[in-house]
């Protein structure tokens, strides 16, 4: 099994997205984003259990997906958004 099925093999449409990244790796996904100009979700926060990391936060597979094949990560979990009402 590849590491991108291993690490989003129960991952449904919707859910949120969580890549924990070293600031190297972030720094990378950030540049890339910028250059290519990408129409996606994205939001980046400083990792308040891992001191040093930071966490991408993504709703698209498709994303996620180019940053674990392209610029590494040190975990990756995911989860159903909360709902309204």
């Amino acid at each position: 099994m590849s590491e991108v099925n291993e690490s989003l093999e129960d991952y449904e449409k919707g859910d949120i997205i969580y890549l924990l990244l070293s600031k190297e790796q972030c720094s990378s996904v950030l540049d890339d984003w910028m250059e290519c100009n990408y129409s996606c979700d994205l939001s980046v926060r400083r990792s308040t259990k891992t001191p040093g990391s930071y966490v991408v936060t993504t709703k698209s597979l498709m994303w996620a997906t180019r940053i674990i094949k392209w610029h590494g990560y040190q975990n990756v979990t995911y989860k159903k958004p909360k709902k309204h009402g």
